[in-house]
């Protein structure tokens, strides 16, 4: 899924986060970027970052057969209906835990002007907004691609690059337009 944000949301996004330092310290300053039009790829990056955090590790207690059947479940599964229903599940529990690390409360009130989010997602509801909606089916497919790996192998990585590496054609892909 490719973010897509209105050309004012992305300043205002990437400043508002620069104060945030302190709970995120990986994050660049957007001062520091080549294009002021890669502010996007800071915002991804940080998504990516939050989701992925702890995606190895198997501290959910399932089997490969019980992860392999979450993933054939989950994924026709109307998200509304099972996160509603199923509060105490291991998507459900990821899904609360990610949005907590990923919407911080500072950002919450800068979006939404309060915290009612928070508090109906802290007591497992299910928000009827176009961003919870959308942060649930991209926490579904994190969750289905931890599934999937998991139902495969005992072993699974994720790949990163880590801050001032150079650029290799065989690992990334070049975000500059000086291909």
């Amino acid at each position: 899924m490719e973010l897509e944000m209105a050309p004012t949301a992305t300043p205002m996004l990437t400043e508002e986060l620069m104060p945030w330092k302190l709970w995120w310290p990986w994050f660049s300053p957007v001062s520091l970027l080549e294009k002021q039009s890669h502010r996007c790829f800071v915002f991804e990056s940080f998504v990516c970052k939050t989701m992925l955090e702890g995606f190895v590790s198997h501290d959910f207690g399932l089997t490969k057969e019980q992860y392999f059947n979450e993933f054939k479940s989950l994924k026709i599964v109307q998200l509304k209906h099972f996160l509603v229903q199923t509060p105490d599940s291991s998507f459900s529990k990821f899904a609360i835990d990610k949005y907590l690390k990923l919407v911080h409360p500072r950002m919450e009130c800068s979006f939404f002007g309060n915290l009612n989010q928070r508090e109906v997602v802290i007591n497992g509801g299910f928000l009827e907004t176009t961003f919870f909606t959308t942060y649930a089916e991209m926490g579904r497919r994190f969750w289905l691609l931890r599934c999937l790996g998991f139902s495969m192998s005992g072993q699974v990585s994720v790949f990163q690059v880590k801050r001032d590496c150079r650029f290799s054609d065989v690992y990334m892909e070049n975000a500059s337009e000086d291909r």
